[in-house]
C-alpha cells in the first residue's frame, strides 16, 4: 500500500483521532470493510476487526473505543480515489478514460480535476 501519511492532515478531527490510535493504512482497511456504518467495537478485539486491521491495531481500537458504536467514514477511500483521479489527468489520461475507469460522471472527474488546482 502506498504511504497514506501525506492525507492525515486532511482528515476529519474523527478520523485523525483513530489514525492516530491505529495508524493510517489501518483506518484506511477499516473503511473499504466498514465505511459508512457504524461498528460496535467489543473490550476485546472481534475476529473480523483482527482479520481486517491486524490483531495490534484492533487491540488499540478496542482498548480505546471499547463498548461502543463508532462511525468508520470513507473520507480516507475518497481521498486516495480523487488522488489516483488526478494523477491519471495529470499523466495525460481524458476525462471519458478516467470515467470509464472510476465509473465517475465526467461532471465529478472534472470537479475534482478542479479542486486539485484550487489547493
Amino acid at each position: 500500500m502506498r504511504d497514506l501519511k501525506p492525507l492525515a492532515p486532511k482528515l476529519s478531527q474523527w478520523e485523525s483521532e483513530i489514525a492516530e490510535a491505529i495508524g493510517v493504512e489501518a483506518l484506511a482497511k477499516l473503511e473499504d470493510k466498514f465505511g459508512r456504518s457504524y461498528v460496535y467495537i467489543p473490550t476485546t478485539p472481534k475476529p473480523q476487526i483482527v482479520e481486517c486491521i491486524g490483531a495490534e491495531a484492533a487491540a488499540k481500537l478496542s482498548k480505546i473505543y471499547g463498548s461502543f458504536d463508532i462511525y468508520v467514514p470513507r473520507a480516507l477511500l475518497k481521498q486516495l480515489r480523487n488522488n489516483r483521479i488526478r494523477e491519471r489527468i495529470s499523466a495525460g489520461s481524458s476525462v471519458a478514460e478516467v470515467q470509464a475507469e472510476f465509473n465517475l460522471s465526467p461532471k465529478w472527474i472534472r470537479q475534482i480535476k478542479q479542486e486539485a488546482s484550487d489547493d
